[in-house]
C-alpha cells in the first residue's frame, strides 16, 4: 500500500552510484532505483567508490553505506569532499539515531536514509536531488516518454523476497561473513579491537542481509549481537555467536538447495 501512494517520475537524466560491501544490499537498492529509468553504477567499497570520482565520474547522487569494513563511509565521504567534488552524497545507515544527521552533515553528507529504504523517503530524496535540479525541458521529455509505458515501468520492481539473483548475493555474502566470523569466535572473549570491529561490521552487514531474505528473526540476532559488540558486551557474544553461526550457515545450506 505505501508503494501505491508513490508516483515514481521517469529520469534518464540522472544518473546515481550505489556504495555497499554487502553484495544483497546493492541488489535491493538498485531494484528500487530502476523503475524510475535512472543510471545506476555499483561499488562495493569506500576505495572504489573514491577511484570512480577520481577517474572522472560524476552522479546526481552517490549512495553510501554508513559502515563498510576497513573504511566506512564517512571516511570515504570526507576523501570525496576533500577531492574538490561538490554533487550530493546521501548515507544509507541501518543505525538511525536521534542527532544522527548532525553527524552526517558534518562529515560531508547532503542527507541520509535509514535502513531498510523507506520508499516514500528515497522517492522524496530522487525528486529533490535529481528532478528539481534538471531543466523542465528535460523533465517534460522523460513524462512524454514514460507516458506510453507506463504499465512496464511499475512491473519493473519485482519482488526481491523471492528473486534468484538476490538469493545468489545473499549466499556469497553470509558464506564470506561466516568465513570471518569462525575464526574470531574461536579466540578468547573478550576480543582484540580489530577483531572486534570486524565482528561488529560483518554483524552489522548480516542483519540487513537476513532482512533481505525474510530472515528477520535471525536479522534481529544479528543487531543483538552487532550492539553487544558496540557495548563490549562479551558474556553476550561468547554465549551467542556460534548459535548465530550455525543458524546463517542453515540459512544459507536451505537457500542453497531450495
Amino acid at each position: 500500500m505505501k508503494r501505491a501512494q508513490i508516483s515514481r517520475e521517469q529520469m534518464p537524466y540522472g544518473s546515481v552510484l550505489v556504495v555497499d560491501d554487502v553484495e544483497s544490499n546493492i541488489y535491493v537498492t538498485r531494484g528500487l532505483l530502476i523503475p524510475y529509468g535512472l543510471k545506476i553504477d555499483t561499488a562495493s567499497s569506500g576505495f572504489e567508490a573514491i577511484e570512480k570520482i577520481k577517474n572522472g565520474n560524476s552522479y546526481d547522487v552517490v549512495f553510501m553505506d554508513h559502515m563498510m569494513p576497513e573504511m566506512d563511509g564517512l571516511e570515504a565521504a570526507r576523501i570525496i569532499r576533500d577531492m574538490g567534488y561538490k554533487k550530493p552524497i546521501v548515507a544509507l545507515t541501518a543505525n538511525a539515531v536521534i542527532g544522527q544527521a548532525d553527524v552526517f552533515m558534518r562529515n560531508g553528507f547532503d542527507d541520509f536514509i535509514p535502513k531498510p529504504i523507506d520508499m516514500r523517503q528515497m522517492n522524496s530524496i530522487l525528486n529533490k536531488l535529481i528532478r528539481d535540479k534538471h531543466s523542465q525541458e528535460d523533465i517534460e521529455a522523460a513524462r512524454q516518454q514514460a507516458i506510453g509505458n507506463m504499465e512496464q515501468v511499475r512491473g519493473a520492481e519485482s519482488d526481491v523476497s523471492i528473486d534468484p539473483l538476490l538469493i545468489e548475493a545473499f549466499i556469497d555474502d553470509a558464506s564470506y561473513s561466516i568465513s570471518v566470523l569462525e575464526p574470531i569466535n574461536a579466540k578468547q572473549y573478550p576480543l582484540s579491537f580489530e577483531d572486534t570491529r570486524l565482528y561488529n561490521t560483518h554483524m552489522h552487514g548480516m542483519k540487513s542481509a537476513l532482512a533481505n531474505v525474510g530472515k528477520q528473526e535471525l536479522s534481529k540476532t544479528a543487531f543483538r549481537l552487532e550492539r553487544a559488540a558496540q557495548d563490549g558486551d562479551s558474556d553476550l557474544m561468547a554465549s551467542e555467536t556460534t548459535a548465530f553461526i550455525s543458524a546463517l550457515r542453515a540459512v544459507v545450506d536451505e537457500l542453497t538447495l531450495g
